[in-house]
């Protein structure tokens, strides 16, 4: 009976030793053959690993379209657009939780945030974005009527747009509007004296 169980064990052990070898196959057998149908594709992996800044960064599944000299790689709520003959990415979209996650533990969103927390002169200042957007030199910051222009290379916000009740929540949280409504209401109280 002893026996049984040993080989039972034995066996079980290397069906899952080798279903994981072969799950990791897979995955290099589905980058090769991705490469082998799409030129650039391990290319543009690895420029989206350096934009993540984290070379073990692994996107959920990525479909790849060429768009003239650039390769697109995008899944449900991410996309990049790679310029091949720089190894770079040149625009990249996130939107949605799990994305966003994602997102928070790079340079460019700390860049981004950094310069709003300086634009609204409040380094305590940390909203839950729902959307995050590197193009054309710009990182854009966003959510339901929030919305953060920061230019990539000075870090100064170039647009700021609140619009609605959420955005008023979160203006009437921040202690530079506080300030600022104070002492319009003493101006306002000197002027009427």
């Amino acid at each position: 009976m002893n026996r049984i169980f040993a080989v039972f064990m034995v066996g079980a052990f290397c069906i899952a030793a080798c279903g994981c070898l072969q799950e990791s196959g897979a995955r290099d057998r589905m980058l090769d053959e991705k490469e082998g149908r799409i030129p650039g594709y391990s290319q543009a992996l690895l420029a989206v690993k350096t934009f993540m800044n984290n070379a073990s960064y692994q996107p959920p599944a990525l479909a790849a379209t060429k768009e003239g000299e650039y390769l697109r790689l995008r899944s449900e709520n991410r996309s990049f657009l790679v310029d091949l003959s720089s190894n770079s990415v040149i625009e990249a979209e996130f939107e949605g939780e799990d994305a966003m996650r994602e997102i928070r533990g790079t340079l460019a969103y700390a860049r981004a945030r950094e310069g709003i927390r300086k634009f609204l002169q409040d380094q305590g200042f940390d909203y839950p974005f729902t959307r995050f957007i590197s193009s054309g030199g710009y990182y854009e910051l966003g959510a339901p009527g929030l919305l953060f222009r920061v230019n990539a290379t000075t870090g100064n916000v170039a647009t700021a747009e609140f619009l609605g009740p959420e955005a008023m929540e979160v203006v009437g949280q921040m202690t530079t509007y506080h300030q600022i409504t104070s002492e319009t209401a003493q101006i306002t109280m000197q002027d009427s004296s």
